[in-house]
């Protein structure tokens, strides 16, 4: 009986430390998945719809939309409260 209780506590241990790490393996991919977006955002150029003048994603203004594929970016939110220019 006494064997059974160790065998019982060694599998609980190896069953808590796997399961450890397995959760701290799928956070550290989460966090170079998202970091690895934050690079391609990096390498982005948007044109500011208002202006014209190119910049990085990562530092442009989206104008609130639903439809996503049609997204305007804009330079400053002067130029995002202008909206994009008619013409």
């Amino acid at each position: 009986m006494k064997y059974l209780v160790v065998l019982l506590v060694v599998f609980v241990g190896v069953w808590l430390w796997r399961s450890n790490r397995i959760a701290i393996n799928k956070v550290k991919q989460e966090n170079a998945e998202r970091e690895a977006e934050r690079q391609n955002a990096k390498k982005t150029m948007v044109a500011c719809a208002y202006c014209g003048v190119h910049l990085p994603q990562i530092e442009a203004l989206a104008a609130p939309r639903a439809d996503l594929r049609s997204q305007l970016w804009f330079c400053s939110t002067e130029h995002r409260q202008f909206g994009a220019k008619q013409g």
